[in-house]
This record gives structure tokens, sequence and C-alpha cells, in this order.
């Protein structure tokens, strides 16, 4: 079940114990908007969400049948609860629920809770609306809600950053005997599933395949002989690590049917003479898509650049880096473009330790150039980039950008700081990093 969370199915159901010993579960609040908040009281950038929370509560009231669920994973009473009087987390609508079981809470697991605050927005219906909505994030998206203008956010495609995830693949001309080797496998899984049928017709006869029990006979056939022919094609990839036709096939036809966790697995696996290959930069940036999230590695993208040049996100390297996707006629993205502006005259004399990257989801490159123009953007060092693509634009798509404007805060390192942050936090956030206090390492959500 947490290997298929995503946008717009069931939300699992989730229980614990109130501070007051009582069970409540997810479900006992069906028919409200609930927003799940896995959070700690140990945990400072949960601490900063509470305001968040308490605002969108009171503006709501009334409005919309919104609930908050707060899963903590304290494994201590006394912390948890103690953190809840002192915040004064009281709101009639905000419920407080754990099994104290820090990290080792099945709940957590199931939700995929690698790092806190973690947040998800449930349905009236009881199916998940969206993740990790945190600070304007969250009350822009309730006002939404509240004003019917919502719309559901997709789970993002995992996707790479040259298209090589296609059906219509090319392999090298040096790999085209191997490639074929390679689908012959799609025979072996067919032959194998008629195979145990015709066994099982004749073993129990042509009548009892149209039982509920043949029924379910069949299913295992079936079943057996994909598992086997997952396990082939990986095996067979693992032995022909040396050729670029491993990292493109891995992502295209293997590395969606195992646990994110694998993906790192099967970059190592490449061998050294196609490591720089196009298709394993591939590879690479699909699984760093995967894994997004604070801590983790940035994919790499491609910044086609105003001036005509193209660079790598990761020219960047050694720096801060704030990367913004924006929309030249999005209202919200021209007020954020404002405040960005005001950052970079505040950080101009720092460009040695700090970066600004703007990438537009304009599909009009004329009109994605006067509106840089008409904004006073388009500076010296800010790095202003477009693809012509919109919203299908491949950088867009690694980082999971479903709604604009969105940042990405990036450490020297090329580590995720915060996919979250905006407006004046942002700002006020990039300045405390820049002057030395690297909160972000101080107040550890992660596991």
């Amino acid at each position: 079940r947490a290997a298929n969370l995503e946008v717009g199915k069931p939300a699992p159901d989730i229980s614990g114990k109130t501070p007051d010993d009582k069970s409540l579960s997810l479900s006992d609040l069906k028919g409200k908007y609930v927003l799940i908040d896995f959070w700690a009281s140990w945990c400072g950038p949960c601490r900063r969400e509470f305001p968040v929370i308490k605002q969108a509560l009171e503006e709501f009231n009334g409005k919309i049948p919104f609930t908050v669920l707060s899963y903590s994973i304290d494994s201590k009473k006394k912390d948890w609860v103690d953190c809840i009087q002192r915040n004064s987390l009281t709101h009639a609508n905000w419920y407080h629920i754990s099994t104290l079981q820090g990290w080792g809470s099945s709940d957590a697991k199931l939700y995929n809770v690698e790092a806190v605050p973690r947040t998800v927005l449930i349905s009236p219906e009881g199916d998940i609306m969206a993740f990790d909505l945190r600070g304007e994030q969250l009350i822009a998206a309730l006002r939404k809600i509240s004003s019917g203008e919502w719309k559901p956010i997709s789970k993002p495609t995992i996707v790479v950053d040259n298209g090589l995830l296609t059906e219509d693949v090319k392999p090298d001309a040096a790999d085209q005997q191997t490639y074929q080797d390679y689908l012959a496998f799609d025979k072996v899984k067919e032959q194998q599933i008629a195979q145990g049928i015709e066994k099982l017709r004749n073993t129990k006869g042509e009548a009892y395949l149209n039982t509920k029990d043949g029924e379910i006979d069949r299913t295992s056939v079936e079943k057996i002989a994909e598992i086997n022919y997952m396990a082939n094609r990986l095996h067979f990839l693992l032995e022909h690590n040396d050729t670029p036709l491993m990292p493109l096939l891995m992502q295209r036809d293997i590395l969606k049917l195992f646990n994110k966790e694998y993906g790192r697995q099967f970059v190592a696996a490449v061998a050294p003479s196609v490591l720089q290959h196009p298709n394993t930069c591939s590879l690479e940036n699909s699984v760093r898509s995967l894994n997004l999230m604070q801590g983790n590695d940035a994919p790499d993208i491609n910044l086609q650049l105003a001036d005509g040049t193209e660079k790598r996100l990761s020219s960047c390297l050694g720096k801060y880096v704030l990367l913004s996707f924006w929309e030249s006629d999005n209202a919200s993205c021209k007020e954020e473009m404002a405040r960005l502006k005001k950052l970079y005259g505040e950080t101009k004399a720092q460009k040695d330790k700090f970066a600004m990257v703007s990438c537009s989801l304009d599909s009009d490159l004329t009109k994605w150039k006067n509106a840089m123009k008409s904004l006073g953007i388009n500076r010296e060092g800010w790095l202003q980039a477009c693809d012509g693509k919109g919203v299908q634009s491949i950088s867009a798509r690694l980082f999971h950008v479903k709604d604009v404007p969105q940042h990405v805060l990036i450490d020297p390192e090329g580590k995720v700081i915060s996919l979250t942050l905006r407006g004046d936090e942002l700002l006020m956030r990039v300045k405390q990093i820049l002057s030395g206090d690297l909160y972000y390492q101080n107040e550890g959500g992660k596991k």
C-alpha cells in the first residue's frame, strides 16, 4: 500500500491514541477535508508550521469542513503532550494521535514518512489530494477549495532529462542484437502462461477453468509468469551492464517496478565504461526525482538560457541555489518575482556563494522574454531559463512542479534544503542561510 501511495487513490487508514488515551482513526473523520500532519515535538520545522495550521483552521472554520489530524512520531508521551499544551494546539478541529513508536510507527511507514513535517491532504471521500502542502501553499490550496477553483494535482510521472523514457527505444547499432535478445523474454512469458493454462486444462478439465477456483489458478499462472518475466529481464540487464542499453531499459521497464530505494542500486550497478553516457545520467536523474525530498540530491537539469546558451544546474555546485519555477501570466508568480527582485538586490554582493535560477513554464518564448523585461528580472548573474515546453517541461516534471510559483532551495553540495518555502518566509530563510545560520542542519526532521 505504501508503494502505491499516490494522488487520486484512497488514503490508507491510520489510527492512534489521543493524549487522553482514546482511540481515533482517519476513517472517523470521513466527510471532511483532512490534513494529516506527521510531526514530532523535537522538530523545529514542524513547530514553524503551527501558526500556519492555526491560521488555516481559523480562516476556513465554517467555510469548508476542514480538520487537522496531527500524528506525532514522538516516543515519549510527556514530550508530545507538553508540546501540544505549550504551543496551544487545541483548536476544536485539531486532533492529535500517536502510537509513541517514533520512526518505528507502522502508520508513518505506510505514508513513506522519511522526514517531518510530512503532510497529506485528504478529500471528504477519503482520497489523497496532495502531499507536503506547507506554509503559504497550504493556505492557497484551501482557498482554492473554498472558492471552488481547486484542480486535483496529478501524481508526477517518472521522467528523464533527455526524453529517453519512451516506448520508441533506439539502441546503438552495436546493441541491436542485445535488444532483440531482451525482447525475446516477452515470448517466453506468453509461452509460460499458455503452458500453465494448458496444464490446468489437462489435469482439471475445461469446465474447471470457468469456476471461481479455476479463475484463481489462472490468475496465479499469469502472476508467476509476470514475476519470472521481471526477474529474467533484470538479470539480463545486470549481465549487460557495460552497454548503454542497460540504463535505458532499466529506466523504461524496471525502475517503476521496485521500491524507490532500489533505484540507487540500479545506478550503482552501471559499469564504469558507461557511467558518463547520457542514458546513465538520465537514469540517475529519474532516481533523484523519485527520491526528491529534503536532504536528498536534486536532479541535474539542462537550462536553456535567455541569451541562447545552455548550462547544467550542476554548474552552480559550490553555491547555495534558489531554483524557481514560474509563469509569466500568473499573478502569484508576478508577486513572487517582485520579491525575488528585491532578494537579488540584497544578495548581489554574495554572488560567490549564492545563485538564482528561474525556469519559466511559458510555451511562448517571446511572451517569456517580454515578461522578463517588463518585470525587470533579466539581470546579470540571475539565470533565466525556458525550454518552451510549458507544463511538459522536463525540468518541471523532474521537480514534480504542479503549481507555480514553486521554489527549490539547494545547498552547495546539490542537496535539497526545502521544496516548500515561499513569500517572505523564503526571503528570510535565504538571508538566514547566507548569514551563516544553517537552521536546516540543526533541526533534524529526517529519519
